[in-house]
C-alpha cells in the first residue's frame, strides 16, 4: 500500500476556532496516515496549540471537522480520547511522588486492573529507561527524565495516536536525542506520532510527513522532500568538495558559464545552483576536471526543513 493510500489516523477539513475577535485556526485542512511521525510547524501564534487542543477533543472547533481514525470529534468524544494521548507543553507532574507510583496512578484512572497495571508499568519504565528511577521522587529527576516520564503517563492506556506539543523544549542535546529515538521506537511499535516543535533540524531527521501552518491556514503538508521540490522548482545546488581552494573552482566557473552563482561555503567547499533543465551536474563536474581540478566529492543538495520553512511562512502572527 503506497503513502496515498494508507489510512488516515488524522483528517482535518476546514477546521476553524476564534476566541473573541482573534481567529486562532481558519479554514484548516490536512490529513496524518496512520503509522507515520507527523511534525507540525509554526510561528509562534500560529494556532498549532488550539489545533492541538481540538484533536484531543479538549476544544470544540466553531466550524469543521475533525476525525481520528474515522471517529468524529463532535459525537464520537469519549472513544477517541481512549484511542490517543495527549502531552501538553507543560509536564504535569506531581514533585511528591515517585516516578512508580505516578505512572501506576494514571494507569488506574484508566480503569486497567491492578495485577496488569504492574506489568504495564515496569514495561512502560523499560521502555522509558527510567527503571532505575522508579522509586525516585518526580522533583528529583533531570527535565529530560520528567519528560520522558509525561510521555509515558500518555502511554499508559496503550494508545494508537500521540499528540506531542513541543516535547523537545527545554531538552539538552543528548536528551532531544533520547527522545527522538523513542518516538521512532514508538512509531516501530506501530503508533501514530503528530508532534509540534520548532526544532526543525530534528525534524527532518525523525518525520516522515509535516503540516506546516501559519496565521491558522495550511501552507504546506506532505513530504520534506516534496516541500523542497515545491520550493526549489527546478533550481538545483551541487555541493562541491575539491583539493583546490574554492575561489579555484568559483573562478574557473565563472569563466566558462557567468551566469551560475556560486558560493564559498567552506574553505575547499563550493556550492553551485544552476537549473536543472538547462544544465546537468554532470556537465558542471566534467568541465572541472576538464580544467585538471581534483574533485574529492560532488553532491547535489536539496533544501532542509528550514528552507522549507522559511520559504512558505512570511513570520506573521494573526
Amino acid at each position: 500500500m503506497s503513502d496515498n493510500e494508507k489510512p488516515m489516523a488524522i483528517e482535518v477539513k476546514n477546521l476553524r476556532k476564534a476566541f473573541g475577535s482573534k481567529i486562532a485556526v481558519n479554514n484548516l485542512s490536512f490529513q496524518v496516515p496512520e503509522g507515520s511521525i507527523t511534525g507540525f510547524i509554526g510561528p509562534n501564534g500560529a494556532g498549532k496549540t488550539t489545533t492541538l487542543r481540538m484533536l484531543c477533543t479538549l476544544l470544540k472547533p466553531d466550524a469543521g471537522t475533525v476525525k481520528v481514525f474515522g471517529l468524529d470529534t463532535r459525537d464520537s468524544a469519549e472513544k477517541i480520547r481512549h484511542q490517543l494521548g495527549f502531552m501538553p507543553d507543560y509536564f504535569g507532574l506531581y514533585d511528591d511522588m515517585e516516578v512508580y507510583e505516578y505512572l501506576n496512578f494514571f494507569a488506574a484512572a484508566y480503569h486497567i486492573g491492578a495485577h496488569r497495571r504492574k506489568n504495564l508499568v515496569e514495561d512502560i519504565l523499560q521502555l522509558l529507561d527510567l527503571t532505575a528511577k522508579k522509586h525516585s521522587l518526580i522533583n528529583e529527576l533531570s527535565r529530560g527524565m520528567q519528560q520522558r516520564l509525561s510521555l509515558g503517563r500518555a502511554l499508559v492506556h496503550d494508545p494508537k495516536l500521540l499528540l506531542l506539543d513541543e516535547p523537545a523544549s527545554g531538552l539538552d542535546p543528548r536528551a532531544r536525542m533520547e527522545l527522538m529515538e523513542l518516538l521512532r521506537e514508538l512509531r516501530r511499535m506501530g503508533k501514530t506520532v503528530f508532534i509540534s516543535s520548532h526544532i526543525l533540524a530534528e525534524l527532518k531527521n525523525l518525520c516522515d510527513f509535516v503540516v506546516i501552518i501559519e496565521n491558522g491556514r495550511k501552507v504546506y503538508n506532505g513530504t520534506v522532500a516534496d516541500a523542497a521540490t515545491t520550493v526549489e522548482g527546478d533550481l538545483s545546488r551541487l555541493q562541491i568538495t575539491s583539493s583546490e581552494d574554492a575561489q579555484v573552482i568559483v573562478d574557473t566557473i565563472a569563466s566558462w558559464k557567468s551566469d551560475l552563482k556560486t558560493t564559498i561555503k567552506e574553505e575547499k567547499v563550493t556550492v553551485v545552483e544552476y537549473h536543472s533543465e538547462e544544465l546537468k551536474s554532470s556537465e558542471i563536474i566534467s568541465h572541472l576536471i576538464k580544467n585538471d581540478l581534483h574533485i574529492e566529492e560532488a553532491k547535489k543538495l536539496l533544501a532542509n526543513l528550514e528552507d522549507v520553512f522559511m520559504s512558505l511562512t512570511k513570520g506573521g502572527i494573526s
